[in-house]
């Protein structure tokens, strides 16, 4: 399922406007921006992330009353920094209640974005997608005209309400569709936003990351983790979340148990586990295969070869100089990617084009 990894409120204006991400480059991994205001005229119209534009944005307003207007912006992994840590955002106003929220297990699909504007009118009132699924993570951003409160709703969080500006988050694991709107408003744009969950699985984890695991079992007493029998290393944990190194000997991607226990009982998660890289290739000097080395290094550079997305020795070859798989710990499938390599025992250089694929 998609999972809230983590919430920053800015809704008073943070003087020093950062954000921290927890979870490096994986698929699935998305930070969606939300922001409602109520302002003559409303203008939030833009923001940034480390000084990039977002993947998609919507911008809404109502039809007939320009004091209300909402910003939804997110960035997909390829548009977020690969290393986990804290990064300037900007917005191009400092007056809407905003929340930034880091999510993962997203099935990279473009989201839904439902967007009305609505005249004067009563409460509750559901807002629907037609595409989303069981596990999806719902998020609101709503401004109202005239001051009402926004009222609780069983399975909803208000992450930020006033009487004139909401932004609401829902994990829809009950497959409900739906938001909801739960207060009667005046002249008021909200706008909605579905990132759908992945294959059904609980989380969308990348070899050789770390991620954070929710779970309900004792607040900070894991004690042991496998993913598909084989033990995963807990770097930290708090409450009832872990950070989970994933660092282990499965070398091909599919669908597998992340068992956490703490001793006493144990829980079992799913995981689409992705594994990224090269596919075989064979070595060859002068129209011939180099043989069987043990010495051959690789360097992967983006397209563009200015970011370096791995730094690989010690690699082997068999008798035809086939290389095997080679996992890259950045970058994503399908990216372009240039290779530069050399095998000192074969006394040969080479370089080549090609592209990362799902191992």
């Amino acid at each position: 399922m998609t999972s809230i990894i983590s919430v920053l409120d800015d809704a008073a204006g943070l003087a020093t406007k950062e954000f921290t991400i927890a979870n490096a480059s994986q698929s699935g991994r998305v930070v969606a921006l939300i922001a409602a205001q109520n302002r003559g005229p409303a203008n939030v119209s833009t923001a940034t992330l480390n000084g990039v534009a977002p993947t998609g944005v919507t911008v809404g307003r109502n039809a007939t009353n320009t004091s209300v207007g909402t910003l939804v912006a997110y960035w997909s992994d390829a548009d977020l920094p690969s290393a986990a840590g804290t990064y300037g955002y900007t917005i191009n106003d400092a007056g809407p209640a905003t929340c930034i929220f880091e999510l993962s297990g997203w099935d990279e699909v473009a989201p839904e974005v439902i967007d009305p504007s609505l005249a004067a009118g009563s409460g509750p009132q559901n807002i629907t997608f037609t595409g989303s699924n069981a596990g999806s993570v719902l998020l609101l951003a709503a401004a109202n005209f005239d001051g009402v409160a926004f009222d609780a709703v069983s399975g909803q969080t208000i992450e930020y309400a006033e009487a004139k500006e909401a932004v609401v988050s829902k994990v829809d694991a009950a497959n409900d569709g739906f938001i909801v709107l739960s207060f009667g408003f005046s002249d008021m744009v909200a706008t909605a936003i579905a990132f759908n969950s992945a294959s059904g699985t609980d989380y969308t984890i990348r070899k050789g990351s770390t991620a954070t695991i929710t779970h309900t079992l004792t607040a900070g007493g894991i004690t042991s983790a496998t993913l598909n029998g084989q033990a995963v290393t807990i770097a930290s944990q708090s409450g009832q979340t872990a950070d989970i190194s994933f660092t282990d000997t499965i070398t091909t991607s599919g669908v597998y148990d992340l068992v956490l226990g703490d001793g006493v009982e144990t829980q079992t998660l799913s995981v689409q586990y992705n594994i990224i890289g090269l596919t075989a290739n064979t070595i060859q000097k002068d129209g011939a295969s180099i043989g069987a080395r043990t010495d051959l290094e690789l360097d992967v550079l983006d397209a563009a070869g200015a970011t370096v997305l791995g730094k690989l020795t010690g690699l082997t070859t068999d008798a035809e100089g086939i290389t095997g798989q080679t996992i890259v710990p950045a970058g994503a499938v399908d990216d372009a990617v240039r290779v530069s390599g050399y095998s000192e025992a074969a006394g040969i250089g080479f370089a080549y084009k090609t592209v990362l694929g799902l191992l």
